[in-house]
Order: structure tokens, then C-alpha cells, then sequence
């Protein structure tokens, strides 16, 4: 289908990142880390300003060896990303036990070893007994508010959570709610209407 081919050019994300649909394999701009995903698979498929915004803050903020937790996985693309970053584990979560299946799918396009992926359904983090150096969620204000009362208990000491999914106008909210858990923002990100922030536990 060549519409659905042309609907999915390579994407250029961040400094070093590209998102390509798996018939682009082989089309790898130099020098760039190729995320393949299936287009339409779920949410988050790269082409999405807000997962944009995540795997930009990603990008700077993943370290070697690190362990992640990436809540509302949808696609995978952010375990992916961090994986192919240096990642040594990554505890992906949604709540959808439908994309569970699709994100093993992608995690296969990319060659990952399975053996450092967590991969599970959960509701946020209920239940969530692991420590991470840093977290993702590209979800909506609704879920990222209600979980953040959790997130400074699971990071370790200077782990840093990567909040997406809300609009610019939900900022001041977002904003206040990371007070009331004494957490302060690093770095703001906007595209298009779309806004994200990397955020860490107060010292």
C-alpha cells in the first residue's frame, strides 16, 4: 500500500533519533539510532507531537546501565528508545492488555534483547515495586496526576520522571501538582500545543 507508505516518512526526533516504519529498514539517515515501529499500532507511534516531546526529554536525560519504567507503553517506542540508549532494564506497563502484544511486536523489529524487558499490564503504578532511575509517562493530565503521589517513592536517588501527553494550557496545573509532592521541573518542552517536562524529587 503505497499511501500507508508515503503517510509514514523516516521522522527525525531530537539530536540522534529516527522513527521509521519497518518497510523503511535499510533507509537509515548516517549517523542517526533507528526506532522502528509499526505505524498505527498504538499510541505513540512517533508521530505524535507529545511522544515527540517524550523521547526528545529521553534522549537527554537517559544515562548507561540505567533502569526505566515507562507507564502507558502504547507502542513501546520510549523503551525502545532507552534500550537502544543503554538502558539495562525497562519495566514497560499499559493498562491495555491488547498493546501488550503489539509492543512485543516492536521490541522484535528492533532486535532488543527480551531478557532486559518487563513487559506487563498495570494500571500506572499499582502494585509497582521496582526502583528506577528514570520514569516515563506519555499519558493524559487525568492518569499523570492521579500517579504522581507515587513516583518519587520508585526513583532512585537523582532519577528523573518524563511527564507527556498534556496540552500547554494544563501547565500551571501539572505544575502545582508536582509542588504538592515536592518535585521541581529540569527542563519544559512545546510542540505545537503539546507541552512535556522532565522532573525530579526536590533535595
Amino acid at each position: 500500500n503505497v499511501q500507508a507508505e508515503d503517510a509514514f516518512p523516516p521522522l527525525l526526533v531530537g539530536k540522534e533519533l529516527v522513527v521509521l516504519a519497518p518497510w523503511h529498514k535499510g533507509k537509515e539517515p548516517k549517523n542517526k539510532l533507528p526506532l522502528y515501529i509499526n505505524p498505527g499500532s498504538a499510541f505513540g507511534t512517533g508521530y505524535h507531537e507529545s511522544t515527540q516531546i517524550a523521547l526528545e526529554l529521553l534522549e537527554t536525560n537517559i544515562k548507561q546501565n540505567a533502569i526505566l519504567a515507562d507507564i502507558g507503553t502504547g507502542s513501546g517506542i520510549l523503551t525502545i528508545c532507552a534500550l537502544k540508549k543503554g538502558a539495562i532494564r525497562a519495566f514497560a506497563r499499559d493498562i491495555d492488555p491488547m498493546v501488550i502484544e503489539e509492543v512485543h511486536k516492536n521490541l522484535m523489529l528492533n532486535d532488543l534483547d527480551l531478557a532486559k524487558i518487563n513487559l506487563a499490564t498495570g494500571d500506572l503504578l499499582k502494585d509497582f515495586k521496582h526502583k528506577v532511575d528514570i520514569l516515563t509517562a506519555n499519558i493524559l493530565i487525568g492518569p499523570l496526576s492521579s500517579m504522581l503521589s507515587d513516583v518519587p517513592s520508585i526513583l532512585n536517588e537523582d532519577g528523573v520522571a518524563i511527564f507527556s501527553g498534556m496540552l500547554e494550557r494544563e501547565k500551571p496545573l501539572f505544575l502545582e501538582a508536582l509542588k504538592q509532592v515536592d518535585m521541581q521541573p529540569i527542563k519544559e518542552l512545546v510542540k505545537g500545543e503539546w507541552w512535556g517536562v522532565s522532573a525530579k524529587a526536590k533535595a
